[in-house]
């Protein structure tokens, strides 16, 4: 197999790298949480996202992950009422 991706992005460079902690989807998935969403329950794993509780993308605790796809993950960070309704319903 030839790798064609010769440009390969990682650490620092990467647009997603924070902290240098970038594997919650790892997490979840090494720890069997069913990649669903947590809001929509849509289960197409392109589209799911690693989504922090608490907002603190250093807190890689389990319990702090939940995945959402990326459309929920919009409306969570963006809609007040939205994110209100979901941690009403994992409380």
């Amino acid at each position: 197999m030839v790798w064609k991706n010769k440009n390969l992005i990682v650490g620092e460079k990467h647009a997603r790298w924070k902290y240098g902690q970038n594997a919650y989807r790892n997490i979840l998935k090494r720890n069997g949480k069913i990649p669903i969403c947590g809001r929509c329950k849509t289960e197409d794993f392109r589209i799911l996202a690693g989504h922090h509780i608490d907002k603190n993308r250093k807190n890689n605790n389990l319990e702090n992950l939940m995945w959402l796809c990326h459309n929920c993950h919009f409306l969570i960070h963006h809609y007040n009422e939205e994110r209100d309704k979901l941690m009403a319903s994992i409380a």
